[in-house]
C-alpha cells in the first residue's frame, strides 16, 4: 500500500500529516547529529523548522538542491566579509548590512521558494561570533554541514520515505482546468447566457494550476519525469488559452453570436473542433502521449450575409472571429508543448523562454519590498545599539536573529506579540521539560520520542509560521552532545529570545505602521493610479518604457495584497465599513487588473502597425478624465461615461472598412470595447468604495 493510499484509508488529514513529517526530519536530523558528534547538531533541525515554516507544504529535491546552494553561499559570502574586515568593526557591519539588504530584497522580489534567501541571510549573519574571527572556517564548515545535512533530511522524508502525493495536484488543476475550458467551448456553441460565470470558475482554477506548477516537484503520472521550467513554459501557453476565452466573454460573445452564425457557414463546426482538440488534451493528463492536431479551420465570412449590418456590428463580428482563430493558434500551442513534455529533446526556442521566465520570478520596484528591506536593516542596527551600549548578554546574536527572522514578521500580517505569546507559552513548556523531563532521559530513543513530540505539538498545534517560534524552543534547552544542565545558560537564551522579540515589536509600528487599515489604504491607492495610467495610456510612437512595465507588473502582487490585508481588518473596531460591498470592490479591482493586462498586448499591437498607428488621433478620445476615478467624482463621470460611449462607437460607424484587413478592423474594435469596459469598470469600482465606506478605514485606533 503506498504511503498516500494508507493515509487516506486511515483518513489523516494534511495538516496531522505535516505534523508527523516535519517532526519526524527534525527529530532524525538532531539524533545523527548528536550520535555523530557534531558540534553544532541544532543547526539541521533549525534549517527543517525555517524551511517548514516559510514555505508550502510541497517538496522537490530541486528546492534541496537550491537551499544547500543558498547554505553554502552564506558561509562563503560570511566569511569573506571576515577575511576582508577582520578587526574593523564599523566597515564590516557597514558591508554585512549592504549585503544583507540585497538579500533581504532578493526574498521579497523573489516569487519563488523564500526559503533559500533567509537560509542564505541566517548562515551569513550568524558566522560573526561576537569578533571572534578564530577558527571562523571550521565554525563555518561544521555550520553548513549541519545546515545542510538538515535540509537533505527533510528533503528525503518529504519526497521518499513519507511522500506527499497531492504534489500531483498539478495534474488535477489541469484537468480540471481543461474541463473548465470543454464548458466553455460548449457555451460558446451553445449560446448559454452564464458564460461569464464560467470564466470565473476558471480563473479561480487557473490559479490553482499557477500554484501548484510554482511550488510543486518534477514528478509526473505515468512514469514520466520533467524538469519544472517546461511546466511552467506550458503554463504560459495555458494562461493564453484563458486570456482567449475571457476576451470572448468581455466582446460581447452573447450579443454578437447569433450574427456571428447566420454569416459564418462554418462557425459551429469550427467550434466543435476546438471541443475535440480540448478532449485531446484533456486525454493527455489521464495518459501522457503524443497528441494529434486537428486541421485548423479557416472561418468563412459570408460578405452577402455582412450588407444587411453596419459598421459597428461588422467590426464586433471580426473581432470575435480573430478571437476565435487565436483560440485555436493557443490550442495548437498547448498540444505543441504537451508533446514536448514526452520528447526528450528540448528546443533553442525553449531554453530562450525558460530564461525568461526566470527572469520573470523577480517583481523589482514593488515599493513594499523597499520598506520592508529598509525596515529590516533598522532592526539589525538598533539590535547591534544595544549590544554595543548596553553590553547584553550574546548581543550580536540578537541582533542577527532579529535580522533574519524579520523576513517573516515585516509587512505581513503576523503581529509580534503573538509571536511573544506563544514564545512564552513554549518557555514554560521548556522550562518544565528542561528541569523535570530531560535529566530523565537516558537513552538516544528516549530522546529521540521527547524531541518528536514536542516538534508535532507545534506543527499540529499552532499554525506553521508561529510554530517556528515555538519549534525554537528545543534551542534554549541546548539538547547537545555534552548534555550540560545550566540554568544560567537557560537564562541567557531565554533573554536573547525575549530582547530580538521586543526589537521585532518595536519596529512593527515604525517607521511603517504595520496595520492592516492603513496598508490596505497606501495598497488600493497605490493600484488606483497605476490603473488609471495604464488606462490613459495612449497608441503611441513609444510603444513602452520601464515605468509602464512596472505599472503593468505589480498590478497582480498588488491585487493579492489588498486580497490579503482586507481579511484582516478588524470589523469591531471599523463596523461602518460594509464588507460585503468591499468584497464587490475587491472583485471589481480583479476586474480591472484583468482588463489592464488584456488591453495592453492590443494597444502595442496597434502601435507598431504603420496603418493603424496613422489613425492614433481618433483614440485620443479614448483617454480617461483621472478625477473620474481618483477624486470619486462619480456623478460628473457618469454623464461623462455616456457621452464618451456614443463617441466610441461613432469612431466605428465612420472607420472605411474597406481600407483595412478583417484583422486590423478587429484589432480596433477589440481595443475600443476594452476601453468601453475599462472606463465602466473604472467608474464601479469608483462608486463601490464610496458605498464601502473605507474613509473609515483612516480612523486612528490610537
Amino acid at each position: 500500500m503506498s504511503s498516500d493510499t494508507g493515509r487516506k484509508a486511515l483518513h489523516i488529514s494534511p495538516k496531522l500529516y505535516f505534523a508527523l513529517k516535519t517532526a519526524l526530519a527534525v527529530t532524525i536530523s538532531y539524533i545523527v547529529a548528536i550520535k555523530m558528534g557534531w558540534s553544532q547538531p541544532y543547526q539541521g533541525p533549525i534549517a527543517i523548522m525555517v524551511i517548514a515554516s516559510a514555505t508550502t507544504l510541497k517538496e522537490s529535491l530541486g528546492k534541496g538542491v537550491m537551499r544547500v546552494f543558498g547554505t553554502i553561499s552564506g558561509a562563503i559570502l560570511g566569511l569573506l566579509l571576515i577575511a576582508l574586515y577582520p578587526q574593523d568593526t564599523t566597515l564590516y557591519f557597514t558591508a554585512l548590512s549592504i549585503v544583507g539588504a540585497i538579500i533581504i530584497y532578493l526574498y521579497y522580489a523573489w516569487q519563488g521558494d523564500k526559503s533559500i534567501w533567509m537560509i542564505m541571510l541566517m548562515v551569513m549573519v550568524l558566522l560573526y561570533n561576537n569578533g571572534e574571527v578564530d577558527d571562523r572556517v571550521i565554525y563555518a564548515i561544521d555550520r553548513s554541514w549541519s545546515t545542510i545535512f538538515g535540509i537533505f533530511v527533510y528533503a528525503m522524508v518529504n519526497i521518499y520515505l513519507m511522500p506527499d502525493r497531492r504534489a500531483f495536484s498539478r495534474i488535477e488543476s489541469a484537468d480540471s482546468l481543461t474541463k473548465e475550458w470543454q464548458s466553455i467551448a460548449e457555451a460558446l456553441k451553445n449560446g448559454k447566457k452564464d458564460l461569464s460565470k464560467r470564466i470565473d470558475g476558471l480563473k479561480a482554477k487557473e490559479k490553482a494550476l499557477e500554484s501548484s506548477i510554482r511550488f510543486g516537484d518534477t514528478e509526473y503520472p505515468g512514469g514520466i519525469a520533467f524538469d519544472k521550467g517546461r511546466w511552467e513554459i506550458l503554463w504560459g501557453e495555458i494562461y493564453r488559452v484563458d486570456r482567449v476565452m475571457e476576451k470572448l466573454s468581455l466582446l460581447e460573445w452573447n450579443r454578437y453570436r447569433d450574427i456571428l452564425f447566420k454569416v459564418s457557414p462554418n462557425i459551429e463546426k469550427v467550434i466543435e473542433d476546438i471541443r475535440q482538440s480540448i478532449e485531446e488534451v484533456e486525454s493527455f493528463w489521464s495518459k501522457p502521449q503524443y497528441l494529434k492536431k486537428e486541421q485548423k479551420q479557416n472561418i468563412d465570412i459570408s460578405r452577402d450575409a455582412l450588407k444587411g449590418f453596419d459598421n459597428l456590428q461588422k467590426a464586433h463580428i471580426f473581432t470575435l472571429t480573430e478571437e476565435i482563430r487565436e483560440l485555436q493558434s493557443a490550442i495548437e500551442a498547448v498540444i505543441d508543448r504537451l508533446n514536448l513534455i514526452v520528447s526528450p529533446q528540448p528546443t533553442i526556442d525553449e531554453t530562450l523562454q525558460k530564461v525568461n521566465k526566470r527572469l520573470r520570478r523577480f517583481i523589482w520596484g514593488d515599493p513594499d519590498h523597499f520598506k520592508s528591506t529598509l525596515t529590516a536593516l533598522l532592526i539589525f542596527w538598533s539590535g547591534l545599539a544595544i549590544w554595543f551600549f548596553l553590553n547584553t548578554p550574546q548581543g550580536y546574536t540578537v541582533a542577527a536573529m532579529a535580522f533574519s527572522l524579520s523576513l517573516l514578521i515585516v509587512y505581513t500580517p503576523l503581529n509580534p506579540i503573538l509571536l511573544i505569546v506563544v514564545y512564552s507559552f513554549s518557555f514554560l513548556i521548556s522550562f518544565v521539560t528542561y528541569v523535570w523531563v530531560l535529566p530523565q532521559l537516558h537513552e538516544w530513543w528516549q530522546l529521540s520520542i521527547y524531541i518528536f513530540l514536542y516538534i508535532f505539538f507545534a506543527y499540529y498545534f499552532i499554525p506553521t509560521i508561529l510554530a517556528l517560534f515555538f519549534g525554537l524552543g528545543l534551542i534554549f534547552q541546548f539538547i547537545d552532545n555534552s548534555m550540560i544542565f545550566s540554568f544560567q545558560l537557560f537564562v541567557t537564551i531565554l533573554l536573547v529570545f525575549y530582547l530580538f522579540l521586543g526589537i521585532l515589536l518595536i519596529f512593527n509600528y515604525i517607521p511603517f505602521p504595520n496595520r492592516a487599515e492603513k496598508i490596505l489604504l497606501e495598497l488600493e491607492e497605490r493600484f488606483r493610479r497605476v490603473i488609471v495610467k495604464i488606462a490613459n495610456r495612449g497608441i503611441d510612437s513609444k510603444i513602452s518604457s520601464p515605468l509602464h512595465r512596472w505599472r503593468l507588473s505589480i498590478i497582480p502582487s498588488t491585487v493579492t495584497k489588498i486580497v490579503i490585508w482586507a481579511s484582516k481588518l478588524d470589523k469591531k473596531y471599523f463596523d461602518r465599513v460594509d464588507y460585503e460591498i468591499l468584497q464587490e470592490y475587491i472583485k471589481e479591482i480583479r476586474r480591472l487588473s484583468s482588463l489592464a493586462l488584456l488591453i495592453e498586448p492590443i494597444r502595442v499591437s496597434i502601435a507598431k502597425s504603420p496603418k493603424l498607428s496613422t489613425i492614433k488621433d481618433r483614440f485620443e478620445i479614448l483617454k480617461i478624465d483621472t478625477s473620474i476615478y481618483l477624486k470619486q467624482d462619480i456623478d460628473s463621470a457618469k454623464s461623462i461615461m455616456e457621452m464618451r460611449a456614443k463617441k466610441l462607437d461613432k469612431i466605428l460607424q465612420e472607420l472605411d472598412l474597406k481600407s483595412y484587413t478583417e484583422d486590423e478592423i478587429a484589432k480596433i474594435a477589440e481595443y475600443i470595447t476594452l476601453k468601453k469596459l475599462m472606463e465602466k469598470s473604472l467608474l464601479m469600482s469608483a462608486d463601490l468604495r464610496e458605498k464601502a465606506g473605507l474613509e473609515q478605514l483612516r480612523w486612528s485606533r490610537f
